[in-house]
């Protein structure tokens, strides 16, 4: 009985996969299956058919159909560049035959978002022109950016002043100009959560007989501390046992015993 080559790829796969998880306890990789003889990765989509793949463009399940509004306050540069930018992503993603129905499925896309069906064709059949002309070989001119905060037509005047001035005064540059908007939400950054409050951590107990114990956890810091120190500690009024929630101390007691190596050094050394 001979394997087809699919399966003889399958065995070598879970193979390999075994080996690599066999190599270090702490090692733990995954792998994905493909459904329906298709499998995503980062931007494309890969789809098998006999012996020959095909690839696509591939959106998440969360993709909500949403892009910049063709009303929103925003330049009409940039909003040719987002046609343009979704059209050679489709020209460099897809396959011979995936090509049409992605430009269709942009298409779409961007009427949803207020954009007129002409200015969307139009737009999509002068950046497809670019992709078939041949290249010119020639001295590339150093592109310099200048940005600008968009304000409407007195931004578009402005663009044509210093594009023509910059054009006029050096042949080897070409300017390009970036308008930018304000952001509608400030950025905010996340609270960051105390260090007692964090989980799965590496921690360090330093006693002040210098004796260091570095030990992780899974649960919250703070909630492993009070494992480590028994109670008869806590409840000791003595300077040196106060600082042991941040650096655990020691407290003589000999007699008893305690489950946590660091809670027996503090109740034998004190």
């Amino acid at each position: 009985m001979t394997c087809s080559p699919y399966w003889t790829m399958k065995i070598i796969g879970n193979a390999f996969l075994s080996h690599l998880n066999s190599l270090h306890p702490s090692l733990r990789f995954t792998h994905e299956k493909e459904t329906n003889h298709s499998l995503p990765f980062l931007d494309v989509l890969v789809e098998r058919r006999d012996s020959e793949f095909s690839t696509s463009v591939y959106r998440k399940p969360t993709f909500f159909r949403q892009y910049l509004c063709w009303n929103s306050f925003s330049s009409h540069k940039r909003k040719i560049n987002l046609i343009g930018s979704l059209v050679q992503r489709a020209f460099m993603i897809c396959s011979k035959g995936k090509l049409c129905p992605e430009l269709d499925k942009i298409l779409s896309i961007l009427v949803e978002n207020g954009y007129p069906e002409n200015f969307i064709k139009s737009t999509i059949k002068r950046k497809l022109q670019q992709f078939n002309l041949n290249p010119v070989h020639t001295v590339k001119k150093c592109p310099v950016y200048l940005h600008i905060p968009w304000i409407g037509n007195v931004s578009m005047k402005f663009e044509k002043l210093i594009t023509s001035a910059v054009k006029r005064c050096f042949f080897s540059v070409e300017p390009r100009v970036v308008f930018t908007t304000r952001q509608l939400l400030p950025a905010t950054k996340k609270d960051v959560l105390p260090s007692h409050h964090q989980n799965s951590v590496i921690y360090q107990f330093v006693c002040h007989c210098n004796s260091r114990y570095v030990g992780r956890t899974s649960q919250r810091l703070e909630e492993r501390i009070k494992q480590h120190i028994p109670k008869s500690i806590t409840n000791t009024p003595t300077p040196h046992i106060r600082q042991s929630l941040h650096h655990p101390e020691k407290v003589k007691s000999p007699q008893q015993f305690h489950e946590s190596a660091i809670g027996q050094h503090l109740l034998e050394n004190a």
